[in-house]
């Protein structure tokens, strides 16, 4: 329930889209999409939450059947309001743990910053390689722990992109700042884990391939597989 009630106040301050702490959420949105080939016909968005990236993935491909799945039917519900309010049609939103998953003919499987609230990866990216066929991808962007080689790599992505680090950075800041230095303290469930132990994990589940895009940001990723 602490979860539950943290997760709709993220909820809830990220739906004021005047709020510039969450520019780098938005970002992040984009780099996932960006991984995303076209025409795909059924695209399944675990852990959608408000809906931000599902509604964001149904613009971008309109041929495509977009599915937003969330284990908060608080959040289905806003997800599902927002989603009418716009006037979309190709998306949908359903209740279910990421475990728990029955949705069929899936072509790409998209996350973001919902991996690190997940404690057992490999039983929930197991699940999801099932539900994939050959070729298929799954496409996670979220927050990971920082490693020192990791960091040396970002850095050098920052020094070629300097404005793209300093509107991440003043993100930042501003979203730490407002949220309060208990940020991580008032949401208990985080499993954070860094981007190159996804990638192992990913290969340990089925993958064949395996790759890391990296953001001007140290602490965001996207990482993808595919079957």
């Amino acid at each position: 329930m602490e979860k539950e009630i943290f997760l709709e106040r993220f909820n809830k301050e990220f739906e004021d889209e005047g709020i510039y702490k969450y520019l780098f959420y938005k970002r992040l949105v984009k780099a996932v999409l960006r991984q995303v080939e076209k025409d795909r016909g059924k695209i399944l968005d675990v852990g959608s939450g408000h809906g931000e990236l599902s509604i964001r993935a149904a613009l971008e491909f309109p041929r495509a059947q977009v599915v937003g799945v969330d284990m908060s039917k608080e959040m289905i519900i806003k997800a599902k309001k927002k989603a009418s309010n716009i006037g979309i049609e190709n998306v949908d939103f359903v209740v279910s743990p990421i475990e728990d998953v029955e949705i069929t003919d899936v072509d790409t499987i998209i996350s973001s910053t919902t991996f690190h609230h997940i404690k057992n990866k490999k039983k929930a990216l197991k699940k999801l390689f099932k539900i994939l066929p050959r070729n298929g991808k799954l496409i996670i962007g979220d927050m990971f722990k920082t490693t020192q080689s990791f960091s040396k790599e970002v850095d050098k992505l920052r020094a070629r992109y300097p404005n793209s680090a300093s509107e991440f950075d003043e993100s930042m800041r501003q979203f730490v700042g407002d949220t309060g230095q208990n940020f991580q303290y008032d949401n208990p469930d985080e499993y954070h884990i860094c981007p190159a132990d996804m990638k192992a994990l990913l290969k340990e589940a089925g993958f064949r391939k395996q790759s890391i895009v990296k953001l001007p940001i140290t602490d965001f990723a996207v990482v993808v597989g595919v079957k």
